[in-house]
């Protein structure tokens, strides 16, 4: 059997640490799919801001196996001066937005309670993978936030917000690590 791993680097993992230490308000993408009846906003990728000039950007990538062709996802995060692909102005301490982009509103800022990084496994007749594939954050006032790969080639990232999505979602998932410890 071969096994495929990834799983979030040292670098992502202390960007989800500043993450779960900050207050949080919005998350946003440059464009985004919302269909009739569906439980998740899509997005290529998502930006959160984190303080003056300071976001992180949750991205994911697509990949395959090379026998069974088992897809597997590719979960990275980091810290930016900027929201990843939003046309901004520049001033003292902040950006100013200037084209159209998703903005997904939390409403006052609220901090991070718990942060989860949940991972999933699937075993083929002769392949394995294991990979993070969700990032689960509860937030002080209760609301949840999940951050999960949209399962195709595509890479693109799935945010669900009702707790009985979520609920279901992370059922098939096992917690790989969680702040705080």
């Amino acid at each position: 059997m071969i096994s495929y791993c990834d799983h979030l680097s040292a670098e992502s993992i202390d960007s989800l640490k500043e993450l779960f230490n900050s207050e949080i308000q919005s998350l946003v993408s440059p464009c985004s799919d919302h269909r009739i009846g569906a439980p998740y906003i899509l997005v290529p990728h998502v930006s959160i801001r984190l303080g003056p000039k300071k976001f992180i950007v949750i991205d994911n990538e697509w990949d395959d196996t090379p026998g069974e062709a088992i897809d597997f996802y590719l979960l990275r995060a980091s810290i930016t001066d900027r929201p990843k692909g939003l046309q901004v102005t520049e001033y003292k301490d902040c950006w100013s937005y200037k084209a159209d982009h998703m903005s997904l509103s939390i409403g006052v800022k609220d901090g991070i309670q718990r942060l989860a990084v949940l991972e999933y496994s699937c075993v083929g007749d002769t392949e394995k993978v294991r990979y993070d594939a969700a990032v689960h954050i509860e937030l002080q006032s209760g609301k949840q936030i999940l951050l999960e790969r949209e399962e195709s080639i595509l890479g693109f990232i799935n945010i669900a917000t009702d707790p009985e999505v979520i609920a279901t979602d992370i059922k098939g998932l096992r917690e790989r690590f969680a702040f705080p410890d």
